[in-house]
């Protein structure tokens, strides 16, 4: 019975090995790289997939087909997949390397990630594209045992990342792909040890014990076991200051790396807290996030309400500003890091903090973990005592937000620099907090205030200063529609040199208030960028970076190193007009506000659930015009060029096939080919914009980009693969399976828009598992109705010209990088429902061009259908 079906057992063990391996690699280059990087590598890496099927198709004597696929063959390049995971892990790991470097370093950087990342996925696309090719089972039933497996590594990727770490779960993909090796061994015949007991075992062994081994070696090398120039400040924190990691954690949202016990004089570890205290002891401990982002515990010899530097941290703003004689009753956090905002308010005597971790880790950090042996230093000051109430959640801030029903709750709502620009998917730019700085999050957030209450939303000030203008115009946009006659009077923003804290009160900030604020501001150094009572002609103090255009070129290069996200990249002064805090908040109207907007050099329009890319500011121009740049998304131009050379790569490996063809004589029908190539292109384009604005639909819905991750892309992987099944099993054999295939679509494109446009919203606030369950409900039919196309059209190939599908494979694969690439640019410029409309439409042009340009086949009978498992 295995020997029998071993083929597909294989094809499903590499398969499940081969997704299980492209989500881990978003936590290595998270902690290497910046998130563009890791978005733009990874998805031109998976072009290995297409040159795989290229190869295939050009190569028949190394493939043969007439006698099914070879299994020593297959057997050989999923071999070759462990091996390739076990090496390039560690190697990328402790690469001295960067694309930051000024040198050669940085120079080779990118395309030596690509190439090395790149063959993994060749050996995977091999067997794949192979066994399409030279299988005596339908297109459909392959496609049904690569997507099933698929489905599974995707499924238990948020567990394998968290229990294994991420180097035990590269073991655990090596793993996988010698089981899918030795079931093709079996497959042949012979006894699967005749092939792999000498050497190719004992060679994973121990390729796989170096892999748990790296990490010792490499934090003795470097400090850290990944090599990086990534936020240089915070590493040197991480390994100077606090003399380097005690504990590590991985899990599908981001690793995160505690510190020793120590205390630092650099501003991430205490930024936020004022200048005056720079010299006041502060120990405590430095998490480190995803390499690129940082929150601190403070080990207090005493309660927060005698801490003086807690009450005036940046972050104490929205409690400084009440009146004596009204005592705080309810504080959320969301983002509570390493508790610093919880700490800020006990300071203020609140009764009741309600505070929101997404990252179970982190989460467990504050908790107090049983492994923890410092635990005892920072888990009772968090922790509930006689005059505060504390309740720690693992939960997403959205979520809880609807959970409350709209109730007016809170006193403070507090945000305070929770950005981490961590990387969930490996395409889409799907960032951790894509949805919490959104307007319409605003909006939940404000619903929850009592009466005089203060959402507070933190981020650093940093030049052009464009996030923070977008969240100062977002503040007013939304109170513009809540029909506040005088929006500016509601608003606060406060600067540290550094980070701003921007407060939006529910009703008007009065003159005593921000008196007392200005007191306090004056005491502690800190700026004001708005109040409502300053001068009109008040100039707004300059955002951090704008200094760094005066500098010389080699000064400029090494501070870029440490901040390049928050430093201009084009180096250009901003003048005090691209700042008019003052003007929009006393625009008399909507109208005089957009006017204003219209004339600076970014489109700094709010951002909202239907576009949710807070962090991308484009410049004032028609969206599509920004679409086409594409530079607000992958800033750096070496990143930029990536995204060019995957194009030129994808539509080279669509149309060589095609000249080789020619000059060749290839047997075959060779026009049908051909005229096959525009259906694969658009669907393999159109599947990745379904693919990830389906992640971006659930992602407030599940809880959270670690549930969407969990439960939307086994989702549609398993329901592609049943898809596949069906239209193997049934489509084909239909007398009108055209008309079939085109009536499914169009009913099944409108009730998948009209369910996430108008059902799913309402269900945010329900129960964890009502949730799962009708968000696997909905999407499982997606995915299916995603698998019926290109099985469909490859039945009738292969019909004709079995060779071809692995060259199709290649196409639809390329074309998949070039829409992961360019989803954001295109849901940026449309939104998540027209990228939806878009996506089915590019769907049924597909099915359109098959209908004009597919090769008319007797419709099969089950009689005449290969056998199937």
């Amino acid at each position: 019975m295995v020997r029998r079906h071993a083929l597909l057992l294989g094809l499903f063990l590499v398969s499940a090995a081969s997704l299980l391996f492209e989500i881990l690699l978003t936590k290595f280059f998270g902690s290497k790289l910046e998130h563009h990087f890791t978005f733009a590598i990874i998805s031109t890496a998976m072009l290995g997939f297409g040159a795989a099927g290229v190869w295939v198709h050009l190569h028949p004597n190394r493939f043969p087909a007439a006698d099914g696929p070879d299994p020593t063959v297959l057997g050989r390049y999923a071999y070759s997949f462990a091996l390739a995971t076990l090496v390039v892990i560690p190697v990328f790991c402790v690469m001295p390397i960067d694309p930051l470097f000024p040198d050669w370093r940085g120079a080779v950087a990118l395309p030596l990630f690509f190439l090395m990342f790149a063959l993994p996925f060749y050996f995977v696309g091999v067997c794949v594209s192979y066994t399409l090719v030279a299988a005596k089972q339908g297109p459909g039933i392959i496609y049904f045992w690569d997507l099933l497996g698929a489905g599974l590594g995707a499924a238990v990727a948020a567990w394998a990342i968290r229990s294994l770490s991420g180097y035990g779960a590269t073991v655990a993909v090596g793993a996988l792909s010698l089981g899918g090796a030795l079931l093709y061994w079996h497959g042949s015949g012979a006894k699967p040890w005749s092939f792999s007991l000498k050497w190719r075992v004992p060679l994973l062994v121990l390729a796989s014990i170096g892999v748990l081994a790296y990490p010792s070696f490499g934090r003795r090398l470097y400090g850290h076991d990944i090599f990086s120039m990534k936020y240089g400040l915070l590493r040197k924190a991480l390994l100077v200051d606090f003399r380097g990691i005690q504990m590590s954690y991985w899990n599908a949202i981001a690793r995160i790396d505690v510190s020793k016990m120590g205390d630092s004089r650099e501003r991430s570890y205490r930024g936020g807290i004022a200048h005056r205290f720079d010299f006041t002891d502060l120990p405590g401990r430095f998490i480190l996030v995803d390499g690129g982002a940082s929150t601190r515990q403070f080990a207090l010899d005493k309660p927060p309400a005698q801490q003086e530097f807690l009450k005036n941290s940046l972050w104490a703003a929205p409690y400084v500003s009440r009146l004596a004689g009204k005592p705080f009753e309810r504080s959320l956090v969301i983002g509570a890091g390493g508790g610093v905002d919880i700490l800020v308010a006990k300071a203020f005597g609140t009764k009741h903090v309600d505070a929101l971790e997404l990252n179970p880790d982190t989460y467990q950090v504050l908790l107090g973990r049983p492994d923890d042996p410092l635990r005892n230093r920072f888990v009772p000051w968090v922790n509930s005592d006689s005059n505060t109430t504390v309740n720690l959640m693992n939960t997403e801030a959205r979520h809880w937000c609807h959970t409350l029903g709209g109730k007016e709750t809170y006193d403070v709502i507090e945000a305070s620099g929770v950005d981490t620009l961590t990387a969930i998917r490996t395409a889409a730019n799907a960032l951790s907090e894509n949805f919490l700085y959104t307007e319409d999050a605003v909006a939940d957030y404000y619903r929850l205030l009592k009466p005089g209450g203060i959402l507070s939303l933190s981020h650093g000030y940093s030049s052009p200063g464009t996030l923070t203008l977008r969240k100062f115009v977002t503040y007013l946009d939304f109170l513009d529609k809540q029909g506040v006659a005088n929006p500016g009077m509601s608003l606060v923003f406060i600067f540290d040199n550094y980070w701003e804290n921007g407060l939006l009160k529910k009703g008007e900030f009065s003159r005593e208030e921000v008196a007392q604020l200005e007191g306090w501001a004056a005491i502690n150094g800190y700026r004001f960028i708005y109040h409502p009572y300053l001068p009109a002609d008040t100039p707004p103090p300059r955002p951090i970076g704008d200094a760094f255009a005066n500098l010389d070129e080699a000064s400029y290069e090494k501070i870029a190193n440490y901040y390049a996200p928050f430093i201009d990249p084009e180096r250009t002064t901003v003048t005090q007009k691209d700042l008019p805090f003052i003007p929009l908040a006393r625009a008399k109207n909507a109208a005089e506000r957009e006017s204003i907007l219209a004339g600076l050099r970014w489109d700094l329009h709010p951002a909202t659930d239907e576009r949710p890319y807070f962090y991308f500011v484009g410049s004032n121009r028609d969206p599509w015009l920004d679409a086409l740049d594409g530079a607000f998304v992958f800033p750096q131009p070496a990143i930029r060029w990536m995204f060019v050379v995957a194009v030129i790569a994808s539509l080279a490996l669509a149309l060589t096939p095609a000249f080789v063809r020619k000059r060749k004589g290839t047997e075959g029908n060779g026009r049908s080919v051909v005229r096959a190539l525009p259906f694969f292109a658009l669907a393999g384009f159109a599947f990745m914009l379904t693919e990830n604005v389906a992640f971006l639909n659930l992602t407030l819905i599940v809880g959270g980009p670690l549930y969407s991750l969990s439960i939307v892309l086994p989702a549609i992987l398993i329901g592609y693969a049943v898809g596949s099944l069906l239209t193997e099993r049934y489509v084909v054999r239909s007398k009108h399976n055209l008309l079939l295939v085109l009536g499914l679509y169009l009913v099944g494109a409108f009730g998948y828009v009209a369910i996430v446009r108008w059902g799913l919203p309402h269900l945010i606030g329900t129960s964890l598992q009502l949730r799962v369950i009708v968000s696997a409900l909905v999407t499982l039919p997606l995915g299916a109705l995603l698998g019926i196309p290109v099985p469909w059209y490859m039945h009738s190939l292969k019909a004709t010209d079995s060779r071809s599908l692995a060259w199709m494979w290649a196409v639809s694969s390329a074309f998949n990088v070039i829409g992961s690439m360019s989803f954001v640019p295109i849901c940026y410029a449309l939104g998540r429902t027209d990228t939806m409309v878009l996506s089915a439409a590019m769907y049924l042009a597909a099915i359109g061009w098959a209908a004009l340009a597919k090769e008319r086949q007797p419709h099969s009978s089950p009689a005449a259908l290969p056998a199937t498992p």
